[in-house]
């Protein structure tokens, strides 16, 4: 970067993150990690499973390259991922595991990937996020620029093509997998349950969803830690701020994955020692994304907030487990404050619905009782 002037390098993760450390210092720079790779022994290691030491036994394990893809965004808001073209069922695994991150992508050309599978499988929502790498196809060509405009064009019409299909419904059966297992999860747990309960308020609910009970599963508590993570990546944040009760063992579990330092709010702030209101080093000025279990009003969410941007810290992004779908988003967007969920609570009934573990009277029941009991 200094001596040569570079925009952007490939790196490998195998040394693990401190040896990348001296990279993130460049705040203008592009770091590609290698993730899952285009050349035929990319699967000697790259495809070999591991475990945390935290998956429940029922629970496989994951692809290192997959663990990879969750992990390395977190490390810094410039890295991305060096996935090839020639594995196109592992280039739609990374971009389902780092929605947000951007791909370099050798393999198209000689190496025989296919653009348009390449676009399908590497997009993001947005239509963007891949940077395709062709090098002997270009350099070699008798006449370089105009192979090079020809997979330029080749390029964008893949992409066009892709940006005009219709979208896919977010039915059960397009949920990716791990995403299954983690409302799987939930739902064995009785984290989210249904019958009659009766809410804090005195109402009479037909569903009730208790996360706190993610701490008496490790590897569930890692799964839901892992998709908590996958959205971090993709915001500016220097520390992340847990909430007690429920989600303060979810903020923790994020932090372990990703290394993103925490810090987290007392219920009332101590009237001994320090008297501190928030717990943990921070420095003023910092970007502090908050993470929380659920989003019903999002009115807890916004205290916080105020109490945390009191202390200095700019506060713009809420990440939860389940929106509730009750107007909390809303809420928070009015206070400044862009909320992100993993799941929204239509997504989990439809889940549940598709794959028969909930009955379609019992569902419309829960959606009637929600879109009846908005929360101001």
């Amino acid at each position: 970067f200094d001596q040569w002037r570079v925009d952007a390098v490939t790196l490998s993760p195998y040394l693990g993150r401190d040896s990348l450390e001296p990279f993130f210092r460049y705040a203008d720079k592009g770091l590609f990690i290698l993730c899952h790779t285009s050349n035929p022994g990319a699967s000697d290691l790259q495809e070999l499973e591991i475990s945390s030491g935290q998956s429940r036994e029922h629970e496989p394990g994951q692809p290192l390259y997959l663990h990879i893809a969750r992990t390395a965004p977190a490390w810094s808001p410039n890295v991305g991922l060096v996935v090839g073209a020639t594995y196109p069922n592992a280039l739609r695994a990374v971009r389902d595991a780092a929605p947000k991150a951007w791909f370099l992508v050798p393999g198209v050309g000689a190496q025989g990937g296919d653009l348009e599978a390449t676009a399908a499988a590497g997009l993001r929502a947005d239509g963007s996020g891949i940077i395709v790498n062709a090098s002997r196809g270009v350099a070699l060509a008798d006449d370089p620029e105009a192979a090079a405009r020809t997979l330029r064009d080749a390029i964008n019409t893949a992409r066009r093509s892709i940006q005009t299909k219709p979208i896919a419904s977010t039915t059960a059966a397009a949920l990716p997998p791990r995403d299954q297992r983690l409302i799987k999860g939930l739902t064995d747990l009785q984290a989210v349950k249904f019958g009659d309960f009766t809410l804090a308020s005195g109402a009479r609910s037909p569903f009730y969803i208790d996360l706190r009970l993610l701490v008496s599963d490790p590897g569930l508590l890692a799964q839901a830690a892992a998709r908590y993570a996958d959205i971090l990546a993709g915001l500016p944040c220097d520390r992340i701020a847990g909430v007690p009760y429920a989600a303060l063992p979810i903020a923790t579990a994020v932090s372990l994955q990703t290394g993103v330092p925490l810090i987290y709010l007392r219920k009332e702030a101590k009237a001994h020692g320090l008297g501190k209101d928030i717990e943990g080093a921070f420095q003023p000025g910092e970007q502090v994304v908050i993470v929380e279990d659920l989003i019903t009003s999002g009115g807890s969410t916004i205290q916080n907030a105020e109490r945390l941007r009191a202390a200095g810290l700019a506060v713009e992004h809420v990440i939860v487990l389940i929106d509730r779908e009750q107007g909390g988003v809303a809420n928070l967007a009015k206070a400044g404050i862009t909320a992100h969920a993993v799941f929204t609570l239509t997504s989990v009934l439809d889940h549940l619905e598709e794959s028969g573990r909930l009955s379609a009277e019992r569902s419309a029941e829960v959606r009637a009782f929600v879109q009846g009991h908005p929360v101001a």
